[in-house]
This record gives C-alpha cells, sequence and structure tokens, in this order.
C-alpha cells in the first residue's frame, strides 16, 4: 500500500514529501468516504424513480450498471438511448 511505502524510513524522502503525501492520503479517503455515501444515495434513489434508474443506466452518467464510475469521453452517443 502507498502508505505503508511512504513511512518506510530508508527511503530517504525528505520530510516535506512524507507530510505531503499524508495530507494528500488522508483526503483521497474522506473523499473516496463521501463519494461512496453519494454512490449509496443515488443508487437507492434510483430504486424510487424509473427516471433516476434510466440515468444511472446510461455510462458516463454517475454510475455504470456495475456501479463504477464511467469517463463521459467512454459514452456511447446518446442516439443509443432515444
Amino acid at each position: 500500500m502507498l502508505s505503508e511505502i511512504i513511512e518506510e524510513d530508508n527511503l530517504g524522502l525528505e520530510l516535506i514529501v512524507v507530510e505531503t503525501s499524508r495530507l494528500f492520503l488522508e483526503q483521497i479517503e474522506v473523499l473516496s468516504s463521501r463519494i461512496a455515501s453519494l454512490e449509496k444515495t443515488l443508487r437507492s434513489g434510483a430504486k424510487r424513480s424509473e427516471s433516476s434508474a434510466r440515468l444511472m443506466s446510461m455510462p458516463g452518467i454517475w454510475l455504470d450498471k456495475g456501479g463504477t464510475r464511467s469517463l463521459p469521453g467512454a459514452a456511447p452517443a446518446i442516439t443509443q438511448f432515444m
């Protein structure tokens, strides 16, 4: 894991690099948790709303069917969904 590598003394990393890396890793952890919570809320809402469920089935919009975030550039043409 990256956090374990950063903490290794024998790497000779400058303290500022270690501290900055810790900060970035903390931010990633917090944001990942918040994103997961939002995704859970979206999935829950999609169960109650047909339009939300349709949006979530479109690649590049919110989540794909497998529950993973999709890149908008990887989405097929919108005409496919009409």
